[in-house]
C-alpha cells in the first residue's frame, strides 16, 4: 500500500486476515523486530535520529516524484505450523486401549510405525477402523490413506488440542462347538448337536440344555428320566479359533425307579406209605427293586453305576410263615416233623425243605413210612396145637410098636416087622419132641417180636424214628423167627403122623406074619413033574424134613434159635416061597439106627413048586435142635 510520509499505515489485512488454521505467525516490522501480531508491529515505536517514531507510520525516505519508493517499509509475516498428533485406539470388548501415538506438524504426512493391519489382526475377531473424518474403513491402511496428513487444528499451547484419532473397533467372530450326546446306560451315542457363540463367550447352561433335549426328547420316555453325569462343555467358553470347531461330550444315565412285585413260593412234604395229606407251605414275597425308568427293565446290581438313584433290591414277606432274607430274598420254610402213624415208622424224623429264591419257586421232599412187622396173634397157639398133635401121633406109634413086639415074641418070623414098628415109634417120639421145642421157640420169638414192635411204635410216637427203625428191624427178625419155628412145629407134627402110620403098618405086617406062621406047612414030593411059582412084593416109603430157624434181636435183647430136623423112613418087605420035593423056611432081620434110624427086614421062604414073598421096610430119621437165647 502507499501513503504519505508520517501518515499511519493501514493495511487492508488485519491479524484476523492473517490467521491461518494450524499455524502460528509472527510479524517482523521494518525496525527488524519480530512482533506477535500485525497490530503489535504497527503500534510499536522505534527511535530514529534520536526521536521516537511509530513503526506504523510511513517513513521519511526521500525520492524523486514519479519514482517508486526505493526503501519500502516491509512487514514480514512468518508462519509456523502447529504441532499435531495422531493416535490409534483399540476398542475391544468395550475396553479402549491406545496402541500408538505419533506427532507431526500441520499438513505433514501421517504414518504409524508400530501399528499396522498385520498387528491389529486378532484371532476370534474382525475389526473396522473409524478415521478422524468419522468414516468407517475396513482397514487401518484405508483409513490412513483417506486421512494421510496431520490436520490443521489450532493449539493454544505446544500440545495438540485436537488429536487425530483412528479407532479400531473389534467385533467377535462366531464360533461353533459340536456336542456329542452319550447314553451311558445303553453304551450308545444318541447324536451330535452344534451350538454357536461369539469368541470368548461362555457356553451357557441354557445352550447345553437345549442341545441335549433336542436329542433326548426324540427318544421315547427319555424326557425327565435322565441324569447328566459328565459334561465337558459346562463352564467352558467359545474359543478364538476361526479355523476349527470345538468338540465337547455330554454323558447321561437313565434314572432308576423302584417297583414292587409279588412272587409266590411253595414247599411241600408228602408222607409216602400213609394216607396223610401233603404238608404244603406257601409264602408270598414282595420284591422292591430298581428298574430302568425308561425301559422298565430290572437293573442288575453289577450295572448299577450306569444308572442314577439305584437302590439295591429288598424283600419282605407279604403273607405266609416262611423266613425271608431281606437282602438276598432267600425263602426258608419251617421244618416239617414226621407225623406219628400207629404201626409205622418214618425214614427220617423230619425234613428241612431247600431254600428258594429268584425264579425257583417250588421245592418238595418225601418222608417214607414202613409198617412195623408183627406176628399173627394165633401163631403161638397154632404151633402148640401142632406139638399136641405130634404127641398124639407118637402115642399111636408106641401102641403099634408094642403090639408088633408081642407078635414077634410068639412068632419070631414077625420080629422084622416088629423092629420096623419100634423104629417108627422112635421117629414119632423124636418128631413130637421137636414139635414141642419148635412151638416153644415160636411162642418165645412171638413175644420178642411183639415187644420190639411195641418199642418201635413207642419210639415213632416220640418222634425218634431212628430208634423206631432199629426196633422195627428187631421186630421183623423176631417175627420171621417165630414164623419159621411155627412152620418147623407143623412139619415135625407131619413127620410124627407119618411115622405113626408106618408103625401101625408094621404092626399089621407082624400080625400077618404071625398068622401065616401058624398055618404054614412044608411038603416035598418027588415025581417026574416040577412046578415053580414065585410071588414078590416090594414097598418103600421115605420121608425127610429139615428145618432151620435163626432169630436176632438188637437193641437190648438178642435171641438166636436154630432147629434142624431131617427124617427118613424106608420100609422094605420081601417074601419068597419055593416048593420042591422038600420045604424049607429061612428068616433074617436086620436093624440099624444112628442120627437116623434104619430098619431092614427080610423074610425068605424057599419051597420048590412054592410061592416067594419079600417085604422090606427101612426108616431113617435125623434130627437136630439148637436153641440159643441171649439177653
Amino acid at each position: 500500500m502507499t501513503g504519505d510520509t508520517d501518515s499511519d499505515i493501514a493495511f487492508k489485512a488485519s491479524d484476523a486476515d492473517l490467521k491461518k488454521a494450524g499455524f502460528t505467525y509472527t510479524v517482523t516490522a521494518p525496525d527488524g523486530i519480530v512482533y506477535a501480531s500485525l497490530a503489535a508491529a504497527l503500534a510499536a515505536t522505534m527511535t530514529v535520529n534520536g526521536s521516537l517514531v511509530k513503526v506504523g507510520k510511513f517513513d521519511e525516505t526521500d525520492f524523486a516524484v514519479g519514482v517508486t519508493d526505493p526503501s519500502q517499509q516491509i512487514f514480514k509475516v512468518t508462519y509456523t505450523p502447529d504441532a499435531q498428533s495422531a493416535t490409534v485406539i483399540a476398542n475391544k470388548d468395550g475396553v479402549n486401549s491406545t496402541l500408538e501415538t505419533i506427532t507431526g506438524k500441520t499438513s505433514d504426512k501421517l504414518a504409524f510405525t508400530t501399528v499396522s493391519d498385520a498387528t491389529l489382526a486378532t484371532p476370534g475377531y474382525t475389526y473396522t477402523v473409524v478415521g478422524p473424518d468419522g468414516v468407517t474403513y475396513a482397514s487401518l491402511a484405508e483409513a490412513v490413506a483417506a486421512n494421510g496428513s496431520f490436520d490443521n487444528t489450532d493449539n493454544a499451547g505446544t500440545a495438540d488440542e485436537s488429536v487425530q484419532t483412528f479407532t479400531v473397533n473389534y467385533v467377535k467372530t462366531t464360533q461353533h462347538a459340536t456336542i456329542t450326546i452319550h447314553d451311558k446306560s445303553t453304551g450308545k451315542v444318541l447324536g451330535t448337536v452344534t451350538i454357536s457363540g461369539k469368541s470368548g463367550d461362555a457356553i451357557t447352561a441354557d445352550q447345553l440344555a437345549t442341545a441335549i433335549s433336542s436329542v433326548t426328547d426324540a427318544q421315547p420316555n427319555y424326557a425327565g428320566n435322565i441324569t447328566i453325569t459328565s459334561d465337558t462343555a459346562s463352564g467352558q467358553n467359545f474359543d478364538f479359533n476361526d479355523g476349527s470347531d470345538q468338540s465337547f461330550d455330554v454323558t447321561f444315565v437313565h434314572n432308576a425307579k423302584l417297583v414292587s412285585t409279588d412272587t409266590t413260593y411253595t414247599g411241600s412234604v408228602s408222607f409216602k406209605g400213609t394216607n396223610l395229606a401233603v404238608n404244603t407251605q406257601t409264602a408270598v414275597v414282595t420284591k422292591t427293586a430298581s428298574v430302568d425308568a425308561i425301559t422298565g427293565e430290572i437293573i442288575d446290581a453289577a450295572n448299577a453305576d450306569n444308572f442314577a438313584n439305584y437302590v439295591a433290591p429288598s424283600y419282605a414277606l407279604k403273607s405266609g410263615t416262611a423266613q425271608v432274607d431281606a437282602t438276598a430274598g432267600t425263602v426258608t420254610f419251617a421244618y416239617v416233623a414226621a407225623t406219628y402213624v400207629k404201626g409205622y415208622f418214618a425214614d427220617k424224623n423230619g425234613v428241612q425243605l431247600a431254600s428258594l429264591s429268584g425264579n425257583t419257586t417250588s421245592t418238595s421232599a418225601v418222608i417214607t413210612y414202613t409198617e412195623i412187622k408183627t406176628v399173627p396173634p394165633t401163631l403161638p397157639g397154632d404151633a402148640a396145637t401142632d406139638a399136641s398133635e405130634a404127641g398124639s401121633s407118637a402115642s399111636k406109634a408106641s401102641s403099634a410098636a408094642s403090639a408088633a413086639d408081642s407078635a414077634a415074641t410068639e412068632f419070631p418070623a414077625a420080629s422084622s416087622a416088629a423092629s420096623a414098628a419100634d423104629s417108627s415109634a422112635t421117629i414119632a417120639s423124636s418128631a413130637a419132641s421137636e414139635a414141642s421145642s419148635a412151638a416153644s421157640v415160636a411162642a418165645s420169638e412171638a413175644a420178642v417180636a411183639s415187644s420190639a414192635a411195641s418199642a418201635a411204635d413207642s419210639a415213632a410216637a416220640a418222634g425218634d424214628n431212628v430208634a423206631a427203625s432199629s426196633a422195627a428191624k428187631d421186630a421183623s427178625s423176631a417175627a420171621s423167627a417165630a414164623s419159621s419155628a411155627a412152620s418147623a412145629a407143623s412139619s415135625a407134627a407131619e413127620v410124627a403122623s407119618s411115622a405113626a402110620s408106618d408103625a401101625e403098618s408094621s404092626a399089621s405086617e407082624a400080625a400077618a406074619v404071625a398068622k401065616s406062621e401058624s398055618q404054614s406047612q412044608s411038603t416035598s414030593i418027588s415025581t417026574s413033574q416040577s412046578i415053580s411059582q414065585s410071588t414078590s412084593l416090594s414097598q418103600s416109603t421115605s420121608t425127610s424134613q429139615s428145618l432151620s430157624t435163626s432169630t436176632s434181636l438188637s437193641g437190648s435183647t438178642s435171641l438166636s434159635n436154630s432147629i434142624s430136623l431131617s427124617g427118613s423112613t424106608s420100609l422094605s418087605n420081601s417074601t419068597s416061597t419055593s416048593l420042591s420035593d422038600s420045604t424049607s423056611l429061612s428068616n433074617s432081620t436086620s436093624t440099624s439106627l444112628s442120627d437116623s434110624t434104619s430098619l431092614s427086614s427080610s423074610t425068605s421062604t424057599s419051597l420048590s413048586d412054592s410061592t416067594s414073598l419079600s417085604s422090606s421096610t427101612s426108616t431113617s430119621l435125623s434130627n437136630s435142635t439148637s436153641l440159643s437165647n441171649s439177653t
